[in-house]
């Protein structure tokens, strides 16, 4: 996040840090706006940040009380309720760019999961599924049966973009190259266990 200096304009973030958004030091944009269209707008600013800021930290998971300075500013002395933080995940996973621990859709309050905790899909399952695909396409792979530890954490899976991916979010991925044919799955428990034969 910038910040002014005497004499001069915004400070840059440090190299690998991430860039929020001008919103961000916005004081109103720490409460859910009452008005429809502010709070529509309100919406797509938290949930590209959200997306943005977990990819850039490579985060999977998420919940009401954020990470790092995601849903808090210090030099506005502001931060999300735990409730206002809440309404933007469920935002965030209504508009498919998550789901719940749980794999609920919704839950007891306004869509909120009983643990919280989103899987952020700051890429999609079946982009995911895509660079596996490559891979195992790029590799000869076809036709050979392999763990799901083997394709996250395997020796030959280092480098890939995919390396150490969140299991859960490996499940989802073979899920989607299952639905497209492009593999078979021979366990549904999401575990390193779990045995793929791709296509």
């Amino acid at each position: 996040m910038a910040s002014s200096r005497a004499g001069g304009g915004p400070v840059a973030p440090p190299p690998g840090s991430f860039a929020f958004p001008p919103f961000h030091a916005f004081p109103p944009a720490y409460t859910v706006q009452p008005t429809a269209a502010t709070r529509a707008r309100q919406v797509e600013l938290w949930v590209a940040c959200i997306l943005d800021y977990c990819r850039h930290h490579r985060l999977f998971w998420l919940g009401p009380e954020g990470h790092g300075q995601l849903f808090r500013n210090d030099a506005v002395d502001r931060r999300l309720a735990p409730k206002d933080a809440q309404f933007f995940l469920s935002a965030l996973v209504s508009r498919g760019g998550g789901r719940w621990e749980d794999g609920a859709n919704g839950g007891a309050a306004a869509g909120a999961s009983p643990s919280g905790r989103v899987l952020v899909y700051w890429r999609s399952p079946a982009a995911w599924g895509d660079l596996i695909y490559a891979w195992v396409e790029a590799t000869a792979r076809n036709g050979t049966v392999m763990t799901l530890y083997e394709v996250r954490m395997g020796e030959d899976a280092r480098g890939q973009e995919f390396y150490d991916l969140d299991v859960q979010l490996a499940c989802d991925a073979l899920s989607a190259l299952q639905t497209a044919g492009k593999c078979a799955v021979f366990s549904s428990e999401a575990s390193d266990d779990l045995g793929v034969k791709f296509l």
